[in-house]
């Protein structure tokens, strides 16, 4: 959608203050929850008894302490015993055990539990005491340390590099090969420079609905390059599964989608690192706004390259129009495709694409109104509304069609430890560098004012 707002949507820079909201935002949130076993006959942090709750002992201490401080508020003043425990699998063992009544958790890691058989009916197995939402500030300036390389992703096996890992970003280091100034020349060498004609944007497609502020993982991971002055654009597509290091992890790896519960921004600098390239700006939109702003736009007439079934709907082999549940659909199924989550990336390109076709159309630029009505609040943007209507009046006064080039990163399946999850198996997708280096190459041809195909 944000190729939309940056080629052919003339009505933004006509009604920016309906979008304002969703621009410039610097903030997301994190729902952090108190969980009881069903039978507790808790129902709230004042009944539960003994006080005694279990914590994560990793990264989330700053969420820990927010929450423990809101239970002492909400418990009548009793005194309460806190045990921390080095990953979610020990602690949730431990409070069917008895060893705990309560437990804090941030709703993204529960969502993570699914890919494990032995856990994955937590959610149904326990109620919820107390739950807030905690606020953390976006910084988009870039925070990973170097530039990664077929070293990185190539060890024994597959495996993650030296270091300890005891799950929920727990995990070790780095070894002393991989810091201090050979990374930082690695940066300055391999890092693609970037130039004033050239918008460089990270759009995320996270799995939930309600709030798309909310920290979630990022099933869509999109880079889009675009060259103003050439109406050049390149969108690379990376499977959900990529397994490479976080901007976080001191290079253990993990997969790309599990970046998004650390923040948006991490998910950004671990692309960034992954392809060498800065990203400056992110468009992040969740189930319920996709849905809204395909209906927005009256559908949209997508190009599969399969006939297939998806929940309850039927797509065939060349144009489809579709409307917002039925896009949606045809961007989430991976399992019955070729290719798998391959050709999901594929998908979701061509929706997009269609998406900036319609959006350009007469028909639609006369009705600018009613869809920016319907926009606000569907998705989240660190561009603001006035760098929007600036790259909108640029287009205005020049009305040439921009070229959009597709591409997607490949690799092959395996299962492997990863750092948000620790020594547990996962499935994974070792990246094929040769299909890194391709999206890299059209990425550096866009940003050399290059015709890309």
């Amino acid at each position: 959608m944000i190729v939309v707002l940056c080629i052919g949507c003339s009505m933004l820079y006509q009604a920016q203050s309906l979008v304002d909201e969703s621009t410039g935002v610097t903030a997301e949130y994190d729902l952090v929850l108190t969980y009881a076993l069903k039978e507790n006959p808790a129902d709230t942090v004042n009944e539960l008894s003994p006080q005694i709750y279990g914590i994560l002992d990793s990264e989330d201490l700053i969420f820990n302490q927010k929450m423990l401080a809101e239970i002492k508020k909400n418990n009548g003043g009793k005194e309460i015993t806190v045990i921390s425990y080095t990953n979610i699998f020990e602690m949730i063992d431990a409070l069917k055990a008895g060893d705990i009544q309560g437990c804090i958790l941030k709703e993204t890691y529960v969502s993570l539990l699914a890919d494990f058989e032995d856990y994955a009916t937590f959610a149904d197995e326990v109620k919820i005491l107390l739950q807030c939402n905690f606020e953390s500030e976006i910084d988009t300036s870039p925070i990973y340390q170097y530039f990664v390389t077929d070293e990185d992703l190539t060890g024994e096996s597959g495996e993650n590099p030296g270091g300890t890992e005891d799950g929920n970003g727990s995990a070790g280091g780095v070894g002393e090969s991989e810091t201090g100034d050979a990374i930082e020349n690695s940066v300055a060498s391999n890092i693609i420079k970037t130039n004033a004609d050239t918008i460089t944007l990270f759009i995320s497609g996270i799995d939930t609905t309600g709030p798309v502020t909310t920290r979630s993982r990022s099933d869509v991971n999109i880079i889009a390059v675009l060259n103003t002055k050439t109406k050049q654009a390149v969108l690379v597509s990376t499977p959900r599964d990529f397994y490479v290091p976080l901007s976080i992890s001191g290079g253990v790896r993990d997969k790309l989608t599990h970046a998004g519960i650390y923040g948006i921004q991490v998910s950004m600098d671990t692309l960034a690192m992954l392809y060498g390239i800065e990203i400056d700006d992110y468009f992040r939109v969740n189930f319920t706004g996709f849905v809204d702003i395909i209906d927005a736009l009256g559908g949209v007439d997508v190009y599969s390259e399969y006939t297939f079934s998806k929940g309850g709907y039927s797509f065939t082999k060349g144009y489809n129009t579709l409307n917002g549940k039925a896009a949606l659909a045809f961007c989430r199924e991976r399992y019955t495709l070729p290719g798998g989550d391959r050709a999901r990336g594929k998908n979701q390109m061509a929706v997009i694409e269609a998406v900036a076709k319609k959006a350009a159309s007469p028909a639609i630029l006369t009705n600018y109104s009613s869809l920016m009505n319907s926009l606000s609040g569907s998705f989240q943007t660190s561009l603001t509304s006035s760098e929007i209507a600036s790259l909108v009046k640029m287009q205005l006064e020049d009305m040439s069609a921009w070229n959009i080039v597709s591409c997607s990163a490949n690799g092959s399946g395996a299962s492997r430890s990863t750092y948000s999850m620790g020594s547990r198996k996962l499935y994974v997708m070792i990246p094929d560098m040769s299909t890194v280096n391709v999206a890299r190459e059209k990425i550096q041809a866009v940003v050399n004012g290059e015709i890309v195909q």
